[in-house]
């Protein structure tokens, strides 16, 4: 199953699955399963929390996904750099990059590694009301470059529906019989 859903570009939790601690439980799961049988150069995994406003705020999930694959590759680093500086308004207000050109950043940076890029995106759903602007950049990262494999992982909600209507989807419905062969698996 785990590398079925590697192939796949949008992984999705069904609305009947368990609340967000097992789901979590079984996204980080297939991911180690992952990792463990191969060694992707760039991967990048954002896990946005229904209690942390931080962790829901777009800037910050693109942000942390552009850093993380900044500490893998020194040109993807150098890029995000020149990226930073062009924003530098010392001594003035700074002016901060929109939702937008962090996600055309996010695609420029992985066209600096060899092979495709695994972004993961786990909790879409709890990113609130206003997840529009994140959403149209995510729909588009695995379009316009095809050096991006992105995973998302969410309830089925109307608006991601929409949004990510083009990806491949495979519903996850976690039993609680899942959730206790993987405890005892790793216990």
């Amino acid at each position: 199953m785990a590398s079925q859903a590697w192939e796949k570009p949008f992984l999705r939790r069904s609305s009947e699955s368990l609340p967000s601690e097992p789901s979590l439980i079984l996204s980080r799961s297939l991911i180690i399963e992952h990792l463990s049988t191969s060694t992707p150069t760039g991967f990048a995994y954002f896990y946005i929390r229904f209690n942390d406003t931080d962790s829901q705020k777009s800037e910050n999930i693109l942000g942390s996904l552009v850093g993380q694959l900044c500490q893998q590759n020194a040109i993807a680093f150098r890029d995000a750099l020149d990226f930073h500086a062009s924003y530098d308004t010392t001594g003035g207000s700074p002016k901060l990059p929109t939702v937008s050109e962090l996600g055309v950043l996010l695609q420029r940076i992985s066209l600096h590694f060899d092979s495709p890029v695994s972004i993961v995106v786990d909790g879409l759903d709890e990113v609130g009301l206003d997840h529009s602007e994140l959403l149209g950049v995510l729909s588009t990262l695995n379009k316009d470059s095809s050096n991006i494999r992105l995973i998302v992982f969410s309830r089925a909600e109307a608006n991601i529906k929409h949004h990510l209507s083009d990806f491949n989807q495979i519903f996850i419905a976690a039993r609680p019989s899942d959730l206790q062969l993987y405890v005892d698996a790793n216990l």
